[in-house]
């Protein structure tokens, strides 16, 4: 394995990780500012201009991916292009997950959650 394969697999490795915390991070953000009052869809939210990270996530690994395809072999291009697509997958299941999750608990139990669930600004301090 060359020099600059090794490297190339290290970035991925690392893309990989970064991928699953942007994830994980949309997943936060829509389990607490999500809309499920609203008519605004869960794909809506990850892509649109909702607290979800998916465009973020999608670009990062995008940028991601060019430079382990420019540094690395014409195997490490196939897992570069690999890592995007995990990107756009996991951003849009975990928001998915996120709002429907939200959705459920707050039509068990509304008074936990305030109006709709979301973020109020009135009440917020500051």
């Amino acid at each position: 394995m060359r020099t600059r394969d090794r490297a190339a697999l290290v970035v991925l490795v690392l893309s990989l990780g970064l991928v699953g915390l942007g994830c994980a991070a949309t997943y936060g953000l829509l389990r607490e500012y999500g809309d499920v009052c609203g008519d605004t869809g869960a794909l809506e939210q990850v892509w649109l201009g909702g607290a979800g990270l998916g465009p973020l996530v999608a670009g990062v690994a995008g940028a991601l991916a060019v430079l382990v395809a420019v540094i690395g072999g014409r195997g490490l291009r196939l897992a570069a292009a690999g890592l995007v697509v995990l990107a756009v997958v996991g951003a849009t299941v975990s928001g998915a997950a996120a709002v429907g999750g939200k959705r459920a608990a707050f039509e068990e139990d509304p008074a936990t959650y305030g109006t709709c669930g979301g973020y109020d600004s009135e009440s917020a301090p500051g």
